[in-house]
């Protein structure tokens, strides 16, 4: 049994679908409109335009979890921080404005990261984000993470890979 991260650019339909699935079973997205929403026009705008945002692991051919984020601009994460902004609006935001031209983009958002139960407590969450964090480092020039604490673990992985990557980190207050 070999566990892996999927390339983001390498990861077909059936993968975006399934890391889709498995994101709205644990984190209910579509009984809160004020979270991303898993629909598909989501999925087809940050497959064509920001391929990098999902990762997906797998232990063989089963996916087991993944990690999920984008960049911001300093206007858009204080905003999202203060509760002035929500998760979807931000992720709206984010389509409307980025593109990789762009360089005022350097916040990166930690919008969710799931691991199956059985899998939890190996280390494969902070694994995915410091290989996603040093995988965007090439292209961006990253200050900033940020992060809207789902629970104590996800909380707990924010500050540890805050800690291992040295860039600031920014909670959102609720």
């Amino acid at each position: 049994m070999t566990i892996t991260f999927s390339s983001s650019r390498n990861l077909t339909a059936e993968d975006h679908d399934a890391g889709a699935a498995l994101t709205e079973k644990y984190f209910n997205t579509s009984g809160d409109t004020e979270q991303l929403q898993i629909n598909s026009d989501n999925k087809q705008w940050f497959r064509k335009n920001f391929p990098e945002s999902l990762t997906v692991i797998k232990e063989d051919n089963k996916i087991i979890g993944l990690a999920f984020v984008f960049l911001s601009d300093d206007y858009s994460m204080q905003k999202f921080i203060s509760g002035e902004m929500s998760e979807n609006e931000l992720t709206e935001y984010f389509k409307k404005n980025y593109s990789s031209q762009k360089k005022d983009f350097t916040n990166l958002y930690l919008c969710s990261v799931f691991i199956i139960p059985e899998y939890r407590g190996r280390g494969l969450g902070e694994q995915v984000l410091l290989a996603k964090i040093e995988e965007m480092s090439h292209n961006v020039n990253l200050r900033s993470l940020f992060y809207w604490a789902y629970s104590d673990v996800g909380e707990h992985i924010s500050k540890n890979i805050a800690k291992k990557t040295t860039l600031l980190l920014h909670r959102r207050s609720e």
